[in-house]
């Protein structure tokens, strides 16, 4: 412990002896560190943190899938199917089943459109969660007779009601339905996704409409290979009870739910936490090679150390704590810069980015125990690796060379040369890694937001509705209320045109998928999917959609025939739908089924432009469009998407739009007011917080690169001072001093680029979940990327090789 003491000491005293290389190490490695803390801190958050639920690493998700409909993705499960699991299965302890959904709340202050979920009684038992007040669900339910009672968040508790216990017990009406309030959870809970309320499933005995995602609990000592055997069996034995193909096409499986979670995020963050890892290498190189330089000056030190007996352990350990001191250091300051970075981190993520407690938990990112562990280890592991370093020059030193020689005249040997030229070619191969990575993004995302959405979005005002069944029963109450609010709105002074449409507002969804049939072409619409929208007469000139063949919906579609009050079904298509199946331009007049059982043959009567409903990610969906007079089915009349095209700014109108909807029905909340533009802006966010980020790494990085060279290179012409005099001595000119140094660090680079090309090439095809229409190779970023790189090299190089310039050859042949 004395030694120790006494080398800390002894440390301490060298680096304040040195305060400008102290500052630079220090701030070197607090940028590298702070770094992969921020990163960490988020990726612990996400990744590393247990669900709060309890034994949260059994808990599953099932579903099935469908890949003859082009896309393996999960799929919903119909009631009927969920019960038989819930009976047949012998791997789950319990399953329980939930399904999204909204209603208003009114009777108490502003009508407002909550988001909750309808859920299996037994689901809080399952995640092993207890209410903050009253109880749970019984069994009994979830029986349609017993099914008006409701549990409230936390947060609307305290938002609406004032945190007031005596809420439970008393009545609230929710979709205009009176619910007795049974219970408040804690406020961490809001399974599945931020649920405001919770109120029974009531199950029923049909399975063409699947709407129910399912939850279970693996029994102990259930291997996930055996689960899936099981849940595979029973998916075989629905599909023959159901008399669906298994051909393998339709498919039953589960995930964990944590890894259900967070399947969207994990490949970002992970690519992310080796950029920021690339990060730390660099920084660690560049002070390594400030370590090095220190050594030279040192060596003669180091020499009378070790005359006088000090072990050449000894000197070791010494150097290895002043290295360890170094990251402590740094790694002190990169806790600050941690925290700084962790707000910016957070402000930058788009909402969307996860889901439900995940979102939550990116929300309330913080550094905890687990983050500052992180931070000890990066330390600690730095240290060791800079004090390693230094260690393994010093012990190459010759005691009686350093002796004989002074400080000054002191020249590293070859293989230390070697050892700083190569971290110079390894920082610039990393830099150049992580600025290929960040230019394929950009170049991404600049792709991205120049496609044509196939919408005009300035101007553009939206907003959602949903009209509650127990107000409107009928078919003609909802289309009454429809024309209702299309008059109030579409006179309004400052709208230029008013529209809505159905589960199917672009960039907030693709409609609803389903299969239809083209008349006399069965077979090539089989299997194809269609999103189906119904919509007004006014939605394509809202959103400024042009009709590119025939005509738009007009008021015979909607009102119908003057003497029989009957409208022949009509119908638009998509250019993709046209395309396909009427190549010869000759679309309107054909017929179409939208597939359901009873469903009319629509006339198509005119041709529209593709819209990439889902985003400029995917492509334009086929579309079918029907008029709002001709849903096919009465749901499509029940929830309504506003879209109203403004002579200004939208947003300032959404306040007039509202007072003009609440005029035809005082209790109708609107929800999910936004601009168009502000839905594309959100529809491109993670791509946008994707390549923002890497190019940030990228700068850092490149930054660092920049000061190693510059570092390594000024180093150089210091030591070759005598020899720079004696060549300017025997007639070399200033040009030939500058292009010898110079010449020095782009050999550095060029080796550096190189290599960095060549792990580029491997690293980058991870990029590929994240890129859209630009491939990992793509050879204009890396040879823009290479050139920018040596670009900046060779300013680095530059400034040092004019200091060379400048030295006075006869000073030179006198300096030591």
């Amino acid at each position: 412990m004395g030694a120790l003491s006494q080398d800390l000491r002894y440390g301490f005293r060298m680096l304040a002896k040195n305060p400008g290389f102290t500052a630079m190490a220090v701030l070197t490695l607090a940028l590298g560190i702070g770094a992969n803390t921020a990163m960490f801190s988020v990726a612990n958050a996400v990744l590393l943190e247990p669900l709060p639920y309890q034994d949260s690493g059994r808990l599953v998700t099932l579903w099935w899938t469908n890949t003859a409909w082009g896309s393996p993705a999960p799929g919903s499960v119909c009631d009927p199917d969920y019960v038989q699991w819930r009976t047949q299965n012998r791997v789950f302890e319990d399953l329980a089943a939930f399904r999204g959904m909204t209603s208003n709340l009114t009777g108490v202050g502003e009508p407002e459109r909550l988001l909750g979920s309808a859920v299996s009684p037994n689901l809080f038992k399952l995640l092993g969660v207890s209410p903050l007040l009253g109880r749970t669900f019984l069994p009994e339910e979830e029986h349609a007779e017993h099914g008006n009672v409701v549990i409230l968040s936390r947060q609307l508790w305290e938002r609406r009601f004032g945190s007031d216990p005596a809420v439970v017990g008393k009545s609230i009406t929710l979709g205009g339905t009176s619910f007795a309030v049974v219970g408040v959870m804690p406020a961490y809970f809001g399974f599945p996704n931020e649920s405001s309320f919770w109120e029974p499933l009531v199950l029923s005995n049909d399975c063409s409409n699947a709407m129910d995602q399912v939850v279970a609990r693996l029994k102990p000592g259930i291997t996930p290979e055996r689960a899936r055997n099981d849940v595979a069996v029973i998916g075989h034995r629905l599909n023959q009870q159901r008399h669906r193909a298994d051909t393998g096409t339709t498919t039953f499986t589960f995930v964990f739910l944590k890894d259900a979670m967070v399947s969207n995020i994990r490949p970002a963050l992970l690519i992310l936490m080796g950029a920021v890892g690339l990060v730390l290498l660099i920084a660690c190189a560049n002070v390594v090679n400030m370590l090095l330089a220190r050594g030279t000056a040192r060596q003669r030190e180091m020499a009378i150390r070790n005359a006088l007996g000090a072990s050449r352990g000894r000197i070791l350990l010494q150097l290895l704590t002043e290295s360890v001191l170094l990251a402590a250091a740094g790694g002190s300051l990169a806790v600050i810069f941690a925290a700084w970075c962790r707000d910016a981190l957070v402000s930058l993520m788009p909402q969307d980015l996860a889901s439900g407690v995940i979102s939550s938990r990116i929300a309330a990112v913080n550094i905890d125990a687990r983050v500052l562990g992180f931070t000890l280890l990066a330390s600690l592991g730095s240290g060791l690796l800079l004090g390693v370093a230094a260690a393994l020059k010093a012990s190459r030193a010759d005691t009686n060379s350093s002796l004989k020689e002074s400080v000054t005249t002191s020249t590293p040997g070859l293989r230390l040369l070697s050892l700083r030229n190569l971290l110079v070619i390894g920082e610039f191969s990393l830099t150049l890694v992580l600025l290929a990575s960040a230019g394929l993004l950009m170049k991404s995302f600049v792709g991205l937001i120049e496609l044509d959405p196939g919408i005009q979005p300035l101007n553009v005002l939206t907003m959602n509705l949903v009209l509650p069944s127990t107000k409107y029963q009928t078919e003609a109450q909802m289309k009454a209320f429809h024309e209702a609010v299309m008059q109030r709105i579409g006179a309004l002074p400052g709208v230029r045109a008013v529209g809505t449409v159905s589960y199917g507002l672009p960039f907030g969804g693709g409609g609803l998928l389903g299969d239809f049939e083209i008349e006399g072409q069965r077979e090539r619409s089989q299997h194809l999917m269609a999103s189906k929208l119904v919509i007004s007469p006014g939605y394509f000139r809202a959103l400024g959609i042009p009709i590119l063949q025939g005509r738009s919906f007009d008021d015979h579609d909607i009102g119908g025939d003057r003497d029989t009050g009957q409208s022949q079904p009509v119908a638009i298509v998509s250019e993709g739908v046209a395309r396909r199946f009427w190549p010869k331009g000759d679309a309107p007049g054909k017929r179409l089924s939208l597939g359901w059982q009873g469903s009319p043959w629509y006339s198509v009567v005119a041709v529209a432009r593709d819209v990439r409903q889902m985003g400029p990610q995917k492509e334009a969906p086929l579309a079918i469009y029907v008029p709002y007079s001709q849903a096919p089915r009465d749901f499509f009349l029940s929830f309504m998407t506003i879209v109203a095209r403004t002579d200004s700014d939208p947003l300032s109108m959404a306040n007039t739009l509202r007072r003009a909807v609440q005029t035809v029905d005082p209790d109708m909340p609107l929800f999910d007011v936004a601009s168009m533009e502000q839905l594309v802006y959100k529809s491109v966010a993670s791509a946008r917080f994707n390549a923002l980020l890497l190019a940030c790494f990228a700068a850092l990085a490149l930054t660092l690169a920049v000061v190693g060279i510059y570092g390594v290179m000024s180093y150089s012409v210091a030591q070759r001072t005598h020899e720079i005099g004696i060549r300017m001595a025997l007639g070399a000119q200033r040009d030939d001093v500058l292009r010898l140094v110079v010449s020095q660090g782009l050999r550095l680079t060029l080796i550096g680029v190189v290599a960095g090309i060549l792990g580029a090439l491997g690293v980058t095809r991870f990029l590929s979940s994240l890129l859209y229409s630009v491939k990992p190779s793509e050879p204009l970023t890396f040879v823009v990327v290479s050139l920018g790189l040596v670009s900046v090299a060779l300013l680095a190089s530059y400034v040092p090789a004019r200091r060379a310039t400048k030295v006075d050859p006869m000073v030179a042949l006198r300096y030591e």
